[in-house]
């Protein structure tokens, strides 16, 4: 089953411990309001929870969350 906003705002939640707002695949990642080592943090808990492992240099140009997705789907299981 492929990586979708749910999971995002279900990792996000877990990292800052309260309810994550509504997230769109629309919304940039800038709208957030998650700093870089928080978003390495909450995609680090993707990869656990999904067996994939992304390469990092994919991350550099990312701006929205269906960009974030993407790379999630694509990565190859760790």
């Amino acid at each position: 089953m492929p990586i979708g906003t749910d999971d995002f705002r279900a990792a996000m939640s877990d990292f800052t411990k309260r309810p994550a707002p509504p997230v769109a695949e629309s919304d940039t990642l800038a709208n957030l309001k998650l700093d870089s080592l928080a978003m390495l943090e909450i995609i680090g808990q993707l990869e656990q929870r999904h067996g994939v492992a992304v390469d990092e240099d994919t991350l550099v140009d990312l701006k929205t969350v269906a960009d974030l997705l993407r790379v999630l789907n694509a990565a190859p299981k760790a």
